[in-house]
């Protein structure tokens, strides 16, 4: 049986903190390796937005996250990148939602929105930007440096994910429940 999703006063309380935490993890929280690969772990808000309200909140959660935190730091959202992030968020709720989080279910998930948002639809937006030169090969080192990265970062996501999963299991229903 599937239920409507509700925004109610405290769902909206939750994912607007959910939102802020992302802007704080993204633009505050991350380690550079040399100039080209930064590891951040801005995406726990949006995946446990996901495991909590589904593919609606969390794409809601990515993309306020997004466009908010351009605008904070003076920059000017950009529609390509902001859809790549909701498509993130949409992916995490997709697999996330009301589905036990297992080892599997998370290697899967990260997985897919490893390859498919972070290394193919970013390196695309940004060569459609001008930020690489228009050159075949210069997409092709852009996408070299996301796997690197996505290797790096790949392991430790999903035993984070897998840890939230075994949190938000021993947490009573009604601390996280909207």
């Amino acid at each position: 049986m599937r239920t409507k999703f509700r925004l109610s006063t405290k769902s909206l309380c939750m994912l607007a903190i959910l939102t802020a935490i992302k802007i704080i993890l993204e633009r505050l929280v991350s380690v550079s390796i040399g100039s080209y690969v930064r590891i951040s772990f801005s995406f726990i808000p949006v995946a446990v937005s996901g495991v909590l309200f589904g593919p609606l909140g969390a794409t809601l959660v990515a993309t306020v996250a997004d466009v908010l935190g351009e605008l904070l730091v003076g920059g000017v959202p950009f529609p390509g990148l902001t859809a790549v992030a909701a498509l993130t968020g949409f992916l995490y709720g997709v697999f996330l939602y009301r589905q036990e989080l297992t080892l599997k279910r998370a290697a899967v998930c990260m997985l897919t929105i490893s390859v498919v948002c972070s290394i193919c639809l970013n390196s695309l937006v940004l060569y459609w930007m001008g930020y690489l030169p228009h050159a075949h090969d210069a997409l092709l080192a852009s996408m070299a440096t996301r796997i690197i990265r996505s290797v790096i970062q790949y392991p430790i996501n999903v035993a984070i994910l897998v840890g939230i999963g075994k949190l938000m299991k021993r947490m009573p229903s009604s601390v996280y429940q909207c």
